[in-house]
């Protein structure tokens, strides 16, 4: 992603100050352990202002301003790109090979592999903070890891008011689209006020507000958008006007040179319904209006977060589970391993992290975890697949050696990417492969696995993948 212009950076900056949501650092003298808002987003890629992704402009200003406030990690990934399989390596800070937990049906508690972990919020807990929370930050809600959360539910979050009947026509996707049954959007009557990530919100502020507690609080707060379905209020689509969408650059043919191995992994037919009932712009707008809404509601809570005694003392990390395609490589999913589906946001900010630094490292979500043990000078419970941010979040130019990787796994088949500062390197389960310049093939149109010029750099990070294998598969 290309860096901000200096006129891009003022204006964050001045987003920033305008809504009153930065963080201000701790001073050196303070000895109170830092507070932790602990924010995620559901199926939210790169299409934020911050990281450029989407080709057009998307209102995303408080993400925007809180990048802004602090280090934002222009080339992060998730470690596996589904939700549950994603939330559980990135709460427990286990690689996806070792927990085996690699879909949504997965109940991570009842696994041999992770039954004994300690997931982040536990954790703060073990160490004398009061963890509260709402909204999907566990896939399957978790009470083990909270002192009160709300709602109280199996996925932690409330429902949506508009639940789609199949018996009728569907809002916005056709009803012979049904590959997924909450593959739709479409406006709702609903007031904002009764929408599922407001009331989340909503709930989070009057905790912000009324908390008395003399213990450093551990704030949960999971986004459901923008995951499907896409049902927002009118005001939010107006806010995208249909003519002014643009649609992501995508290649004709850009599959002929990806594996089999990878084509199956995507539902191309759904692509070419798209396209072919001329629904792609209002898809693409409904995922922006999500975007938008998301970005609000965490926009109230930062507000709420400043007003209070809790804003010169609390750290603040923002993630994604996954990314998102939106007809890229002819896919409408996350679940495959290009950049759609790994690349996310990932923000610090809060004490001791500078104001306005982005960091290209490659970096993973599996990184959180011990990120945050080592700001709050904690010792963790168990070895970690995950490194440390801290180098980075003083200098977000000092020197890294690690890479980031994400599995996906079919048929209890094993798939593999990794990424460094350039490359990425697909790996597939039979052996076959891609890789892509980001330098010169931003869009990953051009797999140059064959070429001779980047033999090298291929074996380099196919090496790599052999090591990660190694070291995180469970030995028997």
């Amino acid at each position: 992603m290309k860096p901000l212009s200096r006129r891009q950076f003022l204006q964050a900056s001045l987003a920033t100050m305008a809504a009153g949501i930065s963080i201000k650092g701790m001073s050196s003298t303070s000895t109170k352990p830092p507070n932790i808002l602990f924010v995620v987003f559901d199926d939210l890629n790169d299409w934020v202002g911050c990281l450029g992704g989407y080709p057009g402009k998307v209102y995303t200003p408080n993400i925007d301003a809180l990048a802004a406030s602090g280090t934002l990690f222009t080339n992060a990934h998730c470690a596996v790109p589904l939700c549950n399989a994603s939330r559980t390596s990135t709460l427990t800070g286990l690689s996806p090979l070792r927990t085996g937990a690699f879909y949504n049906n997965t109940q991570w508690r009842e696994l041999a592999t992770t039954q004994n972990a300690i997931p982040i919020p536990q954790f703060f807990r073990n160490h004398g903070y009061r963890a509260i929370g709402s909204g999907k930050v566990f896939h399957f809600h978790d009470p083990q890891s909270w002192d009160n959360f709300w709602p109280n539910n199996i996925h932690g979050e409330p429902e949506d008011p508009v639940q789609p009947n199949y018996d009728h026509p569907r809002k916005g996707a056709p009803y012979s689209y049904k590959t997924d049954l909450q593959f739709d959007w479409g406006v709702v009557d609903t007031p904002v006020e009764k929408t599922p990530d407001r009331e989340i919100s909503n709930w989070l502020i009057q905790q912000i507000q009324t908390q008395n507690s003399k213990q450093p609080l551990f704030i949960g707060c999971g986004i459901g958008k923008p995951h499907l379905p896409w049902y927002l209020p009118k005001p939010y689509f107006d806010r995208y006007p249909l003519e002014t969408v643009q649609l992501p650059a995508v290649l004709q043919n850009d599959l002929d040179d990806v594996p089999l191995a990878g084509r199956v992994l995507i539902n191309s037919y759904l692509q070419n319904d798209m396209v072919r009932d001329g629904l792609w712009k209002n898809a693409v707008q409904a995922y922006l209006a999500s975007i938008t809404y998301a970005d609000e509601q965490l926009g109230r809570v930062l507000q709420a977060l400043r007003a209070s005694p809790l804003a010169d003392n609390t750290l603040i990390v923002l993630w994604s589970d996954h990314g998102w395609h939106l007809g890229e490589k002819m896919q409408w999913r996350k679940l495959t391993l290009w950049q759609e589906a790994t690349h996310i946001p990932l923000i610090f900010s809060g004490p001791g992290i500078a104001a306005g630094k982005r960091c290209h490292a490659p970096v993973s979500l599996l990184d959180i975890y011990p990120t945050l043990a080592d700001l709050t000078h904690q010792t963790l419970p168990y070895a970690v697949d995950g490194n440390s941010l801290s180098p980075l979040l003083r200098d977000a130019n000092a020197p890294w050696s690690h890479l980031a990787f994400t599995v996906w796994q079919m048929h209890n088949k094993d798939h593999v990417a990794v990424v460094d500062e350039r490359y990425r390197l697909i790996r597939y389960a039979d052996g076959t492969e891609e890789l892509y310049d980001h330098e010169l093939d931003p869009h990953e149109w051009h797999n140059s696995v064959d070429k001779a010029s980047y033999q090298t750099v291929r074996k380099y990070l196919s090496a790599a993948i052999d090591d990660y294998i190694q070291r995180n598969t469970p030995k028997s």
